[in-house]
């Protein structure tokens, strides 16, 4: 009698199958953590620059005002004093900016990836949740 060692095309597609319902279960919920770590990242940077506005404007009697689009750079240079407060990075879940006047600011935080959320903070310290990207 001759005996064959191995595993039976049946075994090997019950294994293959269960591998596929374990990443089919474990990569959106992988992403899904990625996403709310981004959003925690966010907003913690959008409080550090309501805090430094207080400051700010007691030093030049109005707010901080960057302008639109990515301006997470210059926040960093001009707000914080060249300090990386804001992540700059091009792989970060966010871009920031804060438009600025004499009586008021908003400060955003705007997802680049999906699923991350795009964040509002106001100079009274309210955040507002804007949208979540796709």
């Amino acid at each position: 009698m001759s005996s064959t060692k191995g595993f039976t095309l049946t075994e090997l597609l019950i294994v293959v199958a269960i591998v596929a319902i374990i990443g089919a279960i474990g990569v959106p919920t992988y992403q899904g953590y990625i996403a709310d770590s981004r959003n925690a990242v966010a907003k913690q940077s959008l409080q550090s620059i309501y805090l430094e506005q207080s400051n700010y404007f007691s030093d030049n009697s109005r707010y901080y005002n960057s302008g639109s689009g990515n301006r997470s750079y210059y926040i960093n240079r001009d707000l914080f004093g060249g300090r990386k407060v804001v992540d700059e990075s091009s792989s970060s879940g966010h871009y920031f900016y804060v438009n600025g006047s004499s009586t008021y600011f908003y400060a955003y935080a705007v997802c680049r990836t999906g699923g991350a959320q795009s964040f509002r903070i106001d100079k009274n310290g309210a955040l507002t949740e804007m949208s979540i990207c796709r």
